[in-house]
């Protein structure tokens, strides 16, 4: 909504700037800036807002409720009390409540009398007014007119509307739709609802979570037939769950998803999940393994095909499961510098009774490295000097 407004007095004449992000302000700042040159009397100030109280009474709500109302829509103060309580009575009139008002769409406070029944008759005109359309009133009317056209369309040429369908298919209620289809979602209100239905009914059709698809909407207007392949590659490869962003990602990432899945069911083989392969390599059971995924949340993070290479590699170099329990953040490294430093003990003779070396962030490796080196040499000084003090001894 409304991000600053500020009031300023230069030379005698009044200036306000705002600044706002959304198209529905559009009304509410013709309305402020008439109300401002119109309004510029001591006298006509007398009958602006002076508080929480005056909005309160307004609205017949908490003087909490009325004072965060003011706190969000700080311009309300220089519109006339007359002109809201104007609004006020005309939404109660069309059967919206002072508290549904005050609690869930106080911005619709801030429109002008005439702006805002205007948009009501258009939207009454095809749709009624309830909690699925009343957030349509944010948006101008010109988009207001597309919205409900398209809406109304919808019911005519099939046997239910884009409203009706999504919240059968996404399982959600009118307010969830509402803030759904809001602000930058605005083209599921739009969009062919052929196209809408059919993208959505795919996307069930592979198991994706109706969750998945609220949380990334996007993904209705991408290709429908790379949309069908992406699905069809993910279902016969066993990813499970299909995630919404893998039908609009690209397709590097796509791939990769696609390889590291298949990667996953190979390691897994006869195990369940990853919980029960780690617990048989790190030779433990399955509740120890919940204890360290709580005491090292990164460790829940790790693909398990990256589990495999590791202790693979780990044991390989004679490190053992016990070790690996101690101190199991081990795993979270990557492979390559795992390598790189079980090659510097090899070359210093280190032979470490943990795994702590092998953790250090590379500013500590730098400086245990340096200790190495200084190690190996005055072990080298000592082995001369046993060397020498041989030699002269059997002279």
């Amino acid at each position: 909504m409304w991000k600053t407004l500020r009031q300023s007095v230069v030379l005698g004449r009044k200036y306000v700037h705002i600044f706002s992000h959304s198209d529905h302000c559009k009304v509410s700042l013709t309305h402020l800036a008439n109300t401002l040159e119109t309004n510029d009397t001591l006298e006509e100030e007398e009958h602006r807002l002076t508080g929480a109280n005056d909005l309160q009474n307004i609205l017949k709500c908490p003087e909490a409720t009325a004072s965060k109302i003011l706190e969000d829509y700080r311009f309300l103060k220089y519109i006339p009390r007359k002109s809201i309580s104007k609004t006020v009575k005309y939404l109660i009139h069309t059967g919206i409540s002072n508290e549904k008002i005050a609690n869930t769409y106080p911005w619709l406070v801030t429109f002008e009398p005439n702006v805002l029944q205007r948009k009501v008759k258009i939207v009454n005109v095809k749709l009624d007014l309830d909690e699925c359309t009343i957030p349509f009133l944010k948006y101008s009317e010109v988009q207001l007119r597309k919205i409900v056209n398209a809406i109304s369309s919808d019911k005519y040429l099939h046997s239910e509307d884009r409203l009706e369908y999504l919240m059968h298919k996404l399982d959600c209620n009118k307010m969830e739709l509402a803030e759904l289809t809001s602000g930058k979602h605005i083209y599921l209100l739009t969009m062919d609802f052929n196209k809408l239905r059919a993208a959505v009914d795919l996307l069930l059709k592979y198991k994706v979570n109706p969750q998945d698809i609220k949380a990334d909407p996007w993904v209705v207007r991408h290709n429908y037939d790379l949309m069908q392949e992406r699905l069809k590659i993910a279902h016969d490869s066993g990813v499970k769950p299909i995630k919404a962003w893998m039908m609009r990602c690209t397709k590097e990432v796509f791939d990769n998803s696609i390889k590291l899945r298949k990667e996953k069911v190979d390691v897994l083989g006869k195990h369940r999940d990853s919980m029960e392969y780690l617990a048989e390599r790190l030779e433990c059971s399955c509740d120890h393994i919940i204890l360290l995924f709580h005491q090292y949340p990164r460790l829940k993070g790790v693909h398990v095909s990256k589990i495999k290479k590791m202790l693979d590699f780990l044991y390989e170099n004679n490190i053992t499961p016990s070790q690996v329990r101690q101190i199991p953040t081990v795993l979270c490294f990557s492979l390559l510098t795992l390598k790189r430093r079980m090659d510097d003990f090899k070359e210093y003779n280190y032979k470490p009774i943990n795994l702590i070396a092998l953790c250090h962030t590379h500013k500590e490796y730098r400086k245990f490295k340096k200790w190495l080196i200084s190690s190996q040499k005055h072990r080298q000084e000592i082995l001369n000097d046993e060397d020498l003090n041989f030699r002269v001894g059997t002279l």
